[in-house]
């Protein structure tokens, strides 16, 4: 009976998850009190207004128009069941007008550089919220919908129409001078080529392209593994289209299959033999013996036990407080935290058009400011605010990488062009990320002590640049898991349904927070054991080394950005660069376990030899 009894509770539970992650209300349960008959236009670039004509729309009311359906974009596989959400206005009882901007095109079309022309092809629902409180959406449906989504001028629009007219060559099209109509026509097939095959002939119009509607050359592109292109054809001697399939294998090299498999296995292989059965480089052992003396002064200080163990728990002890504060100090985090979770709420006008620029610059300044009218004479305040400001430059550096990367300065564009995965994060994109990642992060180990103050106890007297230093870590927490880390997008859910769903919102609000802890923690327990420079040495240390490699990296990324790998080149990549990430953790986290237990000089071998 017992039994029985918990499988009741569990399932009530599940049923309740699965109404509160917006399953439960589906097309089929929203009360259809209106009807949705026509929108136009079937074209749309960014500042157009689309118009949805229907019947009952209640004057006033915000209306959610969501999309769902099927993006066809020109080089990519087909992106089935996306859900795309825009708000529009009632403005006549049979007309909604929904101004299409940036933040739209980004959902259809992708981040900057990356945007390219979508078509839509599915179905149309306007849905308002009811006005009893627990009722179903009033809502009304319209099915077959194409949209064409082009989006503004890129710079790669001439690279891809390049690539379209190599494309044409190998399959032995020629076209006319001038696009005809709503497509492309044929001036002239060459014989015995793919094209021929296929039963394309001369005078034909190329209606669409795997789905895209082809309106310029750059329309037409395969996907990068696929071997036949669908075509749609139109023929004046006929009156219905035709549909044909084109071979494109061999149009671009092909790695074998399981490459990136294997490819994966060998690197993880190599990475064992070299990060546990071999001696750590002069340099990492003399830093790791550094970082095993300080934790064994502190453990000898507090009496705790020589372990790792000991060592965490003396470092929670301490560092805490970064994470959890107590005290006046809890407001001014609870404020900078508010700033942080207010980010992926794009429906609000302030998150949708934050720049990272705008929100970094503040922080900096802040503390520059904080740094400046403190106490101590007014050559030393000067001094100290020319340190934090200068301090800063490598993390401008790492910024300008993100932005590079994803084209956008805007927060909300830059988190859409991640996923939820690990191997969807900027910062496992490419050989630069991981450095940029380093930089953004080094601004907060800035540090007071020793410039310009007694000491920590002046520093924790001056209650107003205490305060603002927190926030500033925040908030440049923050920005490293919005900028590297996936923001706040959720694994195996899109940027759409996250949007469309207010408890998938929450939940990614919590995820990006979750994040910003990770980081505030990592980032406070390096301190801890490796207490910060002072800011002179700092200042050295930014223009000798740390300003170089944020213009490295930021010349890595360009390059790497310009050269585009190839999906399988780039899955590679990204899962080399995740098991590098993992072997680095598990082999320092080893090797100072054993320093912790045994002599400092044996923190230098690897105990498998």
């Amino acid at each position: 009976m017992q039994v029985l009894r918990g499988i009741a509770v569990i399932s009530f539970a599940l049923v309740l998850v699965w109404l509160a992650v917006g399953r439960g209300w589906d097309a089929p349960s929203s009360l259809q009190l209106i009807r949705v008959t026509d929108f136009a236009p079937r074209e749309v670039e960014p500042g157009d207004h689309i118009a949805i004509f229907g019947e009952g729309f209640p004057s006033g009311r915000p209306a959610r128009v969501t999309f769902r359906g099927i993006l066809h974009r020109p080089g990519a596989v087909a992106q089935k069941g996306a859900e795309v959400s825009v708000w529009g206005t009632v403005v006549a009882p049979d007309r909604i007008e929904v101004a299409f901007d940036d933040a739209a095109q980004a959902l259809f079309c992708g981040v900057g550089e990356r945007a390219i022309h979508t078509t839509f092809e599915g179905d149309l629902e306007v849905a308002f919220a009811s006005a009893l409180p627990g009722a179903p959406p009033i809502a009304g449906f319209l099915g077959g919908v194409t949209v064409d989504v082009r989006p503004g001028p890129s710079p790669g629009g001439a690279e891809r129409d390049r690539e379209a007219e190599r494309l044409l060559a190998f399959l032995g099209l020629r076209l006319a001078a001038k696009p005809h109509g709503g497509g492309l026509l044929v001036d002239t097939v060459e014989p015995d080529s793919r094209a021929q095959a296929a039963g394309i002939a001369a005078g034909d119009t190329l209606e669409s392209f795997d789905g895209v509607r082809v309106r310029s050359p750059g329309d037409v592109m395969p996907a990068s593994d696929e071997h036949d292109s669908t075509v749609t054809l139109r023929r004046v001697s006929l009156a219905d289209p035709l549909v044909r399939s084109v071979c494109v294998t061999g149009f671009r090299p092909e790695l074998p299959a399981g490459w990136v498999t294997s490819a994966l296995l060998v690197f993880g292989a190599l990475g064992i033999v070299l990060f546990f059965a071999a001696p750590a480089p002069t340099s990492l052992s003399t830093w790791i013996q550094f970082a095993i003396g300080r934790v064994r002064e502190r453990l000898a200080a507090s009496r705790a036990p020589r372990s790792l163990r000991g060592a965490v728990a003396l470092a929670w002890a301490e560092v805490g407080q970064e994470v959890m504060p107590a005290g006046p100090l809890a407001l001014i985090d609870a404020a900078a935290c508010a700033l942080i979770a207010m980010l992926p709420f794009g429906n609000f006008r302030l998150a949708s058009t934050l720049d990272v620029g705008i929100l970094f610059m503040g922080s900096a300044t802040a503390l520059v400011a904080a740094s400046l009218v403190s106490a101590r004479p007014l050559a030393s305040r000067v001094r100290r605010a020319l340190h934090v400001g200068w301090q800063h430059a490598p993390a401008l550096a790492a910024i300008a990488c993100a932005v590079l990367a994803t084209g956008s300065f805007r927060l909300q564009e830059i988190a859409r062009a991640q996923g939820g995965s690990p191997w969807e994060w900027l910062v496992f994109r490419s050989p630069a990320a991981p450095i940029a990642l380093a930089l953004l992060l080094s601004c907060m180990r800035i540090d007071f002590v020793g410039e310009g103050l007694r000491g920590a106890r002046e520093v924790r007297e001056s209650h107003f640049l205490h305060a603002v230093s927190r926030a500033h870590r925040i908030v440049v927490a923050g920005l490293a898991s919005v900028l590297f880390l996936g923001a706040w997008s959720l694994p195996g859910v899109t940027v759409a349904e996250q949007d469309a769903h207010p408890p998938l919102q929450l939940a990614g609000v919590g995820c990006l927070m979750a994040k910003t802890a990770v980081v505030l923690l990592g980032m406070a327990c390096s301190r801890w054991a490796l207490v910060p420079l002072p800011l002179g040495r700092r200042s050295w240390a930014a223009t000798l080394w740390l300003i170089p490699s944020g213009a490295v990296a930021f010349g890595a990324m360009a390059f790497w950005s310009l050269w585009g790998l190839r999906p399988a080149l780039q899955a590679t990549m990204t899962g080399s660069l995740l098991i590098s990430a993992a072997l680095v953790g598990a082999a320092l986290a080893h090797r100072l376990h054993r320093g912790l237990l045994s002599g400092a000089n044996e923190a230098r071998l690897s105990p498998f030899l």
